[in-house]
């Protein structure tokens, strides 16, 4: 493939990049954006080049319809994805809120995952202390324990977790514990 620009296309691109350019700026108000509509609009010239007049005006035509033809297109296509967006009813704190719940997920999966590798009285006490969020006092009435030994599964269930859940996870497993919310 020959990447070589003649000394015509040179000359074009130098003749006309200014007024494409300013073109694309007074249609936008963002130079940056202008920038990659006139180079864009250069890119398909030089790509229809056969298709295209050789007459500079049908050539300077060419590249300011490039340039409004994109714009158009991407105001429709935002138009669309509007559209879309206020049919769902998703906004941006709507992603932030998923990826909470997504990590949220996550730390569920790992933390059950872990719990059901304890000791059956242990596993118990913490399903019943974190998950469905009993007291103390409720675990001991219901599986029929000391306070004293509740207290001490905790610690151990805690320890075990700390020790081999991911660290982030961890500090969330604790603000959430630290909340006081039930984990399912």
């Amino acid at each position: 493939m020959n990447h070589s620009v003649s000394t015509s296309d040179r000359n074009l691109y130098i003749n006309f990049y200014k007024y494409i350019n300013f073109y694309a700026f007074k249609l936008t108000g963002n130079y940056s954006y202008a920038e990659d509509l006139t180079h864009d609009a250069f890119t398909s010239y030089f790509a229809n080049k056969s298709k295209v007049s050789e007459n500079p005006a049908a050539i300077k035509s060419f590249l300011y319809s490039s340039v409004r033809n994109k714009i158009i297109n991407e105001h429709k296509r935002t138009k669309v994805n509007d559209r879309y967006w206020q049919k769902t009813g998703f906004n941006e704190q709507d992603s932030l809120e998923l990826d909470r719940v997504l990590i949220y997920t996550e730390l569920l999966a790992e933390v059950e995952r872990l719990v059901n590798n304890l000791p059956a009285m242990c596993r118990k006490v913490i399903k019943l202390s974190f998950f469905e969020g009993l007291s103390n006092s409720e675990i001991k009435d219901n599986l029929n324990i000391s306070i004293n030994t509740v207290k001490t599964h905790k610690k151990r269930g805690l320890a075990y977790l700390q020790k081999n859940l991911n660290p982030e996870y961890y500090l969330i497993f604790v603000a959430i514990i630290n909340q006081e919310l039930k984990l399912f």
